[in-house]
Parts: structure tokens; sequence; C-alpha cells
């Protein structure tokens, strides 16, 4: 049998047709078994112009390791106008947008999109396309990597987390998108998708360089914040976004929060040192963005947004206004707010990765003389809710039979301060700005 070491000799002198119906070993012992490649057919697929008719032809290939075996099967496509070809998973959804050949493919939460190779002038150039991807297919058929133009959208980045997955299931058919539909448009293309655990419709619209430049959840426009595919962001050190609901004088509020750890590398080399951590919320009806420290619990009030948090050591109410702003909900969302982090980031690591509240107040001072909260109490922040125009802070205590509650204008002036019971207490729900994620 022939081996790579052969095959990379004597590749480009071959015809790629002398695959068909051959078997190769890889040096790693893994056996690769091609099929015959199909005779030539007409594939009609959309266009910027209108349909427009592909030569296809496909070859079934069979990957035997010492513990498993996988079939796959190649889709050659080849657009003798555009002098475009394609070379593939046959799994996928395919275009033609600009002068390339798309093809569209979803595994489980990923959209990816492989774009053609140029067959160029040269008699054999189709033939020398084909070549080059099949020899990184051998070096490598588990990743998308034999496949050098395929880009991947991990679409919790554009939608959250809970967009394309169910929190509460580790399930992995709960991760999971379907194809709706592709549209075809001379202002990009829009493919429609379905998210298997809700339902919900989700819809990315990609220029002739794949970068998204719109985007819809449920049929709402939504504010694209990270318009690249995998492997191109300066910002993929932040998680991707999780949903979150915003207490507000209107009701619950749906954000998004980003979640980024700074950190350095130990002794060992490992980045297991934390310097510091942030949140960004956005809110994605208005395009009102806030970054502050993580664990803030966020709130919606007086048109703006505010991070409250209770320093347990200090024994202290913190609220940071941090760095706010209102992104535009249109194509230039993905650069503002990169700007927005990077300008952020640039005080952040220069501050010593720490932040400074704008108001706090002293828990033992807002209830000196209560026997109840003795020296050395520790606090802990339970619940923030927004009952009419006022922020209520709900507390935990050391005293287990006294739970502090603190109610601010919003303006952060004191209005009221009272302890509840444990019956009171009992009947409060947590908050759900910080740990009931949806």
């Amino acid at each position: 049998m022939k081996t790579l070491q052969m095959l990379a000799v004597s590749m480009l002198a071959v015809p790629w047709m002398a695959l068909a119906e051959s078997t190769l070993t890889a040096p790693n012992g893994w056996v690769f078994r091609f099929g015959e490649w199909s005779k030539p057919s007409a594939i009609v697929v959309e266009s910027t112009a209108g349909p427009v008719p592909l030569i296809g032809r496909t070859c079934d290939v069979a990957i035997q390791s010492r513990r498993w075996t996988q079939n796959k099967q190649f889709q050659l496509l080849f657009d003798p106008g555009l002098k475009e070809v394609w070379l593939g998973d046959a799994n996928g959804r395919y275009l033609v947008s600009g002068q390339k050949i798309w093809g569209a493919a979803v595994t489980d939460s990923v959209l990816m999109i492989r774009t053609s190779d140029s067959a160029g002038d040269a008699a054999n150039g189709q033939e020398l396309q084909i070549e080059e991807v099949l020899k990184r297919f051998l070096v490598d058929p588990r990743s998308l990597y034999w496949s050098a133009k395929v880009k991947g959208l991990a679409l919790q980045q554009v939608f959250g987390s809970d967009a394309v997955s169910d929190l509460r299931s580790q399930a992995s058919q709960d991760r999971k998108v379907t194809f709706s539909s592709i549209v075809v448009a001379p202002n990009g293309v829009t493919v429609n998708l379905t998210a298997s655990h809700s339902g919900e419709a989700l819809s990315v619209r990609l220029n002739e360089k794949v970068e998204i430049v719109e985007a819809s959840r449920g049929g709402a426009p939504w504010p694209v914040v990270r318009s690249s595919f995998a492997g191109s962001n300066e910002f993929a050190a932040w998680f991707p976004p999780i949903g979150m609901s915003l207490p507000s004088p209107q009701g619950a509020v749906s954000g998004l929060r980003f979640l980024r750890f700074y950190t350095a590398p130990d002794e060992s080399g490992e980045p297991n040192i934390t310097l510091g951590s942030a949140y960004a919320v956005l809110v994605p009806a208005t395009g009102d963005l806030w970054i502050g420290p993580a664990l803030c619990a966020p709130v919606v009030i007086d048109r703006r947004m505010l991070g409250i948090v209770v320093d347990t050591k200090a024994g202290e109410i913190q609220v940071f206004s941090g760095p706010r702003a209102r992104l535009p909900l249109s194509e230039g969302t993905a650069q503002a707010f990169a700007d927005q982090l990077r300008q952020f980031e640039s005080g952040f690591i220069a501050g010593g990765y720490r932040f400074q509240p704008d108001w706090k107040a002293s828990l033992p001072g807002l209830f000196a003389g209560d026997d109840r909260f003795a020296n050395g109490c520790k606090f802990n922040l339970y619940r923030v809710s927004v009952q009419g125009n006022a922020i209520v802070l709900n507390m935990t205590s050391s005293n287990p039979n006294a739970h502090p509650e603190v109610t601010l204008s919003p303006d952060l002036k004191t209005i009221s301060t009272r302890v509840l019971d444990p019956g009171e207490f009992g009947k409060l729900e947590r908050s759900q700005a910080w740990d009931r994620e949806f």
C-alpha cells in the first residue's frame, strides 16, 4: 500500500483521480480507503444573479484507526465560468456569492463556511487545487485544518450561550442549531438557523469577506459585537456571553454578560495567577454597555446601568457606574464594542487591575447600634431588585436570624434600612441578575 511519504513526493505528478478506489496508509497507522468518484452531474445553487449550475462529483472515503472507523464523503464543485473549485465535506449547503463558491455547514452550535479556490488559467489548475486539499486531509482528517479556508463561528459568541443551548441540561442534543434557509442577495448571504432546544430563530447576514454585518434573534434585531469568525478576534479572551436578567423600574431587562479573567504565568509557565476580572454587560435592545467588576449585580435605573456588590472584608456596599456607552445598533456595533473594550483594558491594566467604587456605604455604619450585628459581622449580597424607582438590596449576615435590607434612591441616597427576620427573608426570591442566568 502507498504511504503518505510516497504520496507527498508524487502527489503533484499523479492525477488526483488516481486516489479513486485506492488505499493509503498514514505513518500513524490510519488507513484511508477511497471509493470511486461519481460521474459529473449538474448541481443548481443560488447566487446573487439567480440559480446557476455547477459541475459536481462525490467520492466516499473510509478512515480506519486502531480504535474506530469513520466514513466521509467528499463533495467536489466546479464553476467553469468563474473557474472556481470547491472541495469539502458533502454535508452542507452550497451557493455562489460574488466570485466564490460557498459551502456552509453547522456542527452542534458552530456555523462553518468554506469558500472556493481559484483554478486559474492553467490547464491543470483544478487538479492542483484538489490535490492540495487532499494532501492536507490525509495529514489530519480529524480537524478542520485540512480545509484551509474553513471559517468557524461559535454562535454563542454572537447570540449568547443561552441562545444555542439549555444551560440547565448537559445533553449534547441541547447544544445544536439546524439550518432553516440560506438567502443569497446583493447585500450578502443571510443564514437562517433554528436552535434545537428552544425552536428560537437565529439569523446572520454575511458579506463577501464572510464577516457578520447583521443579526437577529427571535425575529428582533440583534447587535453584532463580534463580526469575525473564530481565530481572528483580538478579544477572544472574553468568555462567550451569557444571557442575564437586569432589574429595572419597567421590569426585567434582557442583557448579555461577557466575562474575562486577567492572568499571569506561574513558575510552571501556566496562566494560573489571577490578576483581576471584569464583566461587560450589554443590553441588546438599546446598545447600552457597562463594564465593571466581575460578580457585580447590574441594575438599570434612571436611564443608566450600575453594578452593585457587597465587599465582605470591608463591610461595604459598593456601586460602580463604570465605563459605559451606547453602541450603535448597526453595522458599526462590532467596531464600537472593540473600541470600548480596548479603551477599558488600557486603563484597567495601567491601574493595576483594580476598580474604584463611585459610591460606597459602610454597613456597620448604616446599622450602628443594632446589637444583632456585632463587631466583625460579615455581610453578603443576596438579592437586588428595583421597586418603584428605588434600588432594594437584601443581604445575609453572620447572624442567621438577622437579614439587613437597604433601599437606595436612583442618585444613591439611603432611603431606608430595616432588618428582616428569617420568615420574611425566606419569602424572597434570590436575585436573577447574576444567579439565575437563562
